[in-house]
């Protein structure tokens, strides 16, 4: 599938689960709590000018901003045109700007921060776009992110393996990838563990937070049947799944 083609089905799905996302994305909530605690740290050295997010879904990360930066004009954006609705339904405020925009080709408007919760593991040119967004800030400007990386979804992995079926997750940025482009980035990984009372209801949940788009193989009805089945009978109380979350900051 071209690339397009797939960012518009990311779009499409992010945009059906909006209505229930603000329940079901735990993970996304978690994750913007603490990735603001993390900007608060950096508040006092933020240089002067506007601020944007990348992928504001509903607005949890949204929230935190205005409380941390009440009168600073902010870009608020996401590639889901139901999302952004919802978010701007949500946290209206005459200082933020709310727009449909592709975080791979962000506008050149130097900012004085970028903001990201949980979004940069849908990019497709990884290290390309994190050079792009940093020539959309200014110079002293930072950029404050949450990503998935490697090493999430190990229970699915390890059930894959052990039954010899596909293991079908989207490819992960790396830890150590981040880290060899980025020497002087500040990164902070933590683990954090969701339980689903089956199978069928983790992948039940990817769909409901817009999360199920593969950008690769997908399994057939039948291949998927057995991977649940074989997931409860490993598990059969309740199925754990682990989330490797990267906060990083990185200044320009």
């Amino acid at each position: 599938m071209r690339m397009e083609n797939i960012k518009k089905l990311i779009a499409q799905n992010f945009s059906k689960a909006a209505i229930q996302y603000e329940q079901e994305a735990i993970l996304q909530k978690m994750c913007a709590e603490r990735l603001a605690q993390i900007i608060k740290n950096y508040q006092a050295i933020i240089v002067p000018g506007a601020g944007a997010e990348i992928g504001c879904g509903t607005g949890f990360l949204t929230k935190q901003l205005l409380t941390l930066f009440p009168s600073k004009p902010m870009d608020i954006t996401d590639l889901s045109v139901q999302m952004v609705e919802q978010c701007k339904s949500n946290y209206c405020h005459s200082n933020l700007s709310f727009s449909v925009q592709d975080g791979e080709n962000y506008p050149q408007k130097a900012y004085a921060f970028i903001a990201s919760n949980l979004a940069f593991q849908w990019f497709s040119r990884f290290k390309e776009s994190f050079s792009k967004l940093q020539d959309s800030l200014k110079r002293e400007g930072i950029l404050f992110f949450s990503t998935l990386v490697e090493g999430s979804f190990a229970e699915w992995k390890n059930i894959c393996q052990a039954y010899h079926l596909p293991y079908t997750a989207n490819p992960l940025p790396k830890v150590e990838d981040l880290e060899s482009i980025y020497p002087e980035g500040v990164f902070e990984i933590q683990t954090y563990s969701l339980f689903y009372p089956s199978a069928l209801h983790f992948f039940r949940h990817l769909q409901n937070i817009g999360a199920s788009t593969s950008v690769g193989k997908q399994l057939a009805p039948l291949t998927l049947k057995q991977l649940i089945k074989a997931w409860n009978h490993e598990s059969p109380s309740e199925i754990t799944v682990s989330y490797r979350v990267v906060f990083g900051v990185i200044k320009v």
